[in-house]
């Protein structure tokens, strides 16, 4: 088990740790599918979409709004298809169906008593401040792709987080726990750069990867939920007084 009373920030991913993209995802492409007489599981969906979304995400930087039309213009490609712009548009107009998980404010709450916390996102600001007013309290920071330039699982989002805590908060490498869904995203490359990490192990169509590719990598330390993370850390520091 980790020493939790040693560390100083909690840095986390945000979709689909925070936020259940997942659900969100589903339910705005399958409004379209239904509309184009279209029949996909949501397996099919999540792993098209994990798919789409890492070829998108490499060549030049795009924001993340143009990386979900993309999204959904390259469905529309592998099942043939038309959406025309408006409907290319489906994931980022419907962005407010992409919301928090039950345990994610109570558990940012606990949290946030014994940390500095905040995301590293795969995101745009504009995109973010729609899932903010959903989370009800306010973070540390918020660090997102448009601002670094590029994507995870690039180290140069890890690289730029690293910098930004310790320019800001005098926060060291060793005294940060990276915290996340995305074993792809998030798992790997904090491992690569030695940052202490927390797998949160959602529920998914997709066991063990949802809406990412997989990789195969062992955590530090492994957790169901939010709710569960909130209480061992609340208990770590418990047992110091």
């Amino acid at each position: 088990m980790l020493d939790f009373t040693r560390f100083k920030a909690l840095t986390f991913d945000c979709y689909g740790t925070f936020i259940d993209w997942e659900a969100g995802i589903l339910k705005s492409l399958k409004m379209l599918f239904k509309s184009k007489n279209v029949s996909i599981s949501d397996a099919e969906i999540l792993e098209s979409y994990a798919k789409f979304e890492h070829d998108l995400e490499h060549g030049e930087f795009k924001i993340y709004s143009k990386i979900l039309n993309g999204v959904v213009r390259k469905f529309a490609e592998k099942y043939n298809f038309e959406v025309s712009e408006r409907e290319a548009d489906v994931l980022s107009k419907n962005f407010h169906l992409w919301v928090p998980f039950s345990d994610t404010v109570s558990a940012i709450r606990s949290l946030k008593r014994h940390y500095k916390m905040g995301p590293l996102t795969n995101i745009e600001n504009k995109l973010f401040d729609i899932s903010a007013c959903l989370l009800e309290e306010e973070l540390d920071w918020v660090l997102t792709a448009e601002d670094i330039g590029s994507y995870k699982p690039s180290l140069s989002n890890f690289e730029y987080m690293l910098k930004y805590l310790n320019d800001n908060y005098g926060i060291k490498k060793n005294q940060i726990i990276h915290v996340a869904q995305s074993k792809f995203h998030d798992i790997v490359p904090a491992k690569a750069m030695g940052i202490t990490n927390i797998w949160v192990n959602r529920k998914s169509v997709k066991p063990g990867t949802g809406v990412a590719l997989s990789a195969q990598v062992k955590p530090d330390l492994e957790v169901p939920d939010l709710k569960t993370l909130a209480r061992v850390v609340s208990g770590s520091f418990l047992a110091e007084v």
